[in-house]
């Protein structure tokens, strides 16, 4: 029986088409996420036009995910108590306000400012739009939701760069940055009009008893922290890895020159979203638990055949099995969180979660540049500092998955 014959099984049309709210998160979703990379390929030119040393220019980066940290847990929060749609609309608007105040920045301490803001707006936005698909996804379709999910998101960041790259070269480096003020804004647009929060927000009054001490336990519980640290290593792989070690290496070992290594990295992004169909019914057929061991450890092996490729087609091979496991991986993880939180914790879990990914996105590019600068393994060393955290961590969620959580909340 294939998944489409089945009625408890629907197509992602299906699950698009029944799942009420789904289609204007994952537009919103594109646009904030094409936004987010039109800046991408001149953020660091432009940061160099104000004349300032190249660790400036990385603290421009760094400071995004900060605000990005600062956000995640305070949105989950507020999407819980207010209602999503207010906190949807909220993080575009805030995103907008950062992007003009980059666009008009005179001075570099400013545009850090205004780069903390866009942070703080993307932590909002994404953390709410995670509580949202939470909220609207029937149990038996959680894998293909949140593989809708990260389909949005890789659409809209493959869609931004090209286009980013075309308005610096012939409007300037201010133009992206003002083009992401208009994708937040028409972000910010269709969740006001299109959005309505599947149900209402929990009310303010703290609660008490067995409701109170099973959401508060769920969230302290094992498998919870492991589910963090698994989101820690991945966010860690993005950076370090994928992002700093991986063109290095391309370029000092075999000899790959800037464009090569981009394509590389477009290698990795195309497994990432060919991964994805297959990904949600994966996740409804096997359980989130199986995926995310499996894609972790899969997500290892490929860091180790880089480690040890001697031949450029080692080098495509570990590329294209990272991309595959990312596409597995992300998907699960959110899927396994929402399983194992209270419904009415879906903001706070899923912000607290994010928190842990943004963690190792700001720290892993210091740790391995730490281990590649002060040791003698240099690049690899990197590399297997990266492999043993993505192995422990799935070590950790394997022997935590198995202990029982609280129930969460029946579905209305």
């Amino acid at each position: 029986m294939t998944v489409e014959a089945s009625p408890d099984r629907p197509s992602y049309f299906g699950v698009l088409r029944r799942t009420q709210g789904l289609a204007p998160i994952l537009m919103m979703i594109v646009f904030v996420m094409s936004g987010n990379t039109l800046v991408a390929p001149i953020l660091s030119l432009y940061a160099q036009s104000f004349q300032v040393t190249s660790t400036l220019v990385g603290a421009l980066i760094t400071l995004f995910g900060v605000g990005r940290l600062c956000a995640n847990i305070p949105a989950g929060i507020a999407g819980q108590r207010l209602g999503l749609r207010p906190v949807l609309v909220l993080g575009p608007l805030v995103i907008a306000a950062g992007s003009m105040g980059a666009a008009t920045a005179t001075d570099f301490t400013v545009l850090l400012v205004w780069r903390f803001v866009q942070g703080l707006g993307s932590g909002i936005y994404m953390t709410s739009s995670a509580a949202a698909l939470a909220a609207a996804a029937r149990p038996s379709e959680r894998g293909r939701t949140m593989s809708l999910y990260q389909g949005a998101m890789l659409l809209g960041a493959s869609l931004g760069p090209g286009v980013g790259g075309w308005l610096a070269t012939w409007f300037g480096f201010t133009a992206p940055f003002w083009a992401y003020a208009v994708m937040a804004a028409a972000a910010a647009c269709v969740a006001m009009i299109s959005y309505r929060d599947v149900e209402p927000p929990v009310p303010r009054k703290p609660r008490t008893g067995e409701g109170a001490a099973a959401g508060t336990s769920t969230l302290l519980a094992a498998p919870f922290l492991a589910a963090g640290f698994i989101n820690f290593g991945v966010f860690f792989t993005r950076t370090a890895s994928q992002w700093q070690l991986v063109p290095l290496v391309g370029h000092e070992r075999f000899g790959l020159d800037a464009g090569t290594l981009g394509l590389a990295l477009t290698v990795t992004a195309v497994a990432n979203i060919v991964t994805l169909p297959a990904a949600g019914w994966l996740i409804d057929r096997f359980g989130a638990k199986v995926c995310v061991v499996v894609s972790t450890i899969a997500l290892g092996i490929g860091l180790a055949v880089l480690v040890m490729a001697h031949s450029v087609t080692f080098f495509w091979v570990a590329m294209a099995l990272t991309g595959l496991a990312g596409g597995l991986n992300g998907p699960a993880i959110n899927t396994y969180v929402i399983e194992m939180a209270p419904r009415e914790s879906y903001g706070p879990a899923l912000g607290i979660q994010r928190s842990a990914g943004d963690a190792g996105f700001i720290i892993g590019p210091i740790a391995v540049g730490l281990v590649d600068d002060l040791t003698r393994f240099g690049h690899a060393g990197g590399l297997l500092l990266n492999i043993v955290l993505l192995l422990l961590a799935s070590a950790a969620f394997a022997v935590a998955a198995r202990r029982p959580v609280p129930a969460q909340t029946p579905p209305s």
